[in-house]
């Protein structure tokens, strides 16, 4: 493959990643030890594809994992309810199917858990 086409194949998976041509360059020394692609060997350039791959395949499940800021309100609801961690794992897979823990929870997964135990502080 020539140079052209390994530049449109990485460009084209930062596309598909949403990713900047800044990211990249702040990702090029760790990946590789060099900050541009203009310096890039043949293997170090194909290094970098597989990298990009890696993140594409990656990237669904990071962007369908429940955030920070749910658990912690999962949390914050924990205690006024005054649930033990045995409790609220159990509403989980309750309210769930298949996760018992607040660390298994997906986005979705994570917000019907909060509106759950909404209802039960809202006493409905």
């Amino acid at each position: 493959m020539n140079r052209n086409t390994i530049y449109h194949k990485i460009f084209g998976l930062l596309r598909d990643c949403k990713k900047s041509n800044e990211w990249l360059h702040e990702m090029l020394p760790l990946w590789v030890g060099k900050s541009s692609l203009k310096e890039l060997s043949q293997m170090e350039l194909d290094a970098i594809i597989t990298a990009l791959e890696n993140v594409k395949k990656v990237k669904p499940f990071i962007e369908n994992y429940r955030t920070e800021k749910q658990a912690k309100y999962i949390n914050f609801l924990k205690s006024k309810l005054k649930l033990s961690t045995e409790k609220l794992n159990g509403f989980i897979l309750h309210t769930t199917g298949d996760k018992n823990s607040v660390d298994e929870l997906t986005l979705n997964t994570a917000t019907a858990v909060i509106n759950g135990l909404k209802n039960i502080l809202l006493g409905k």
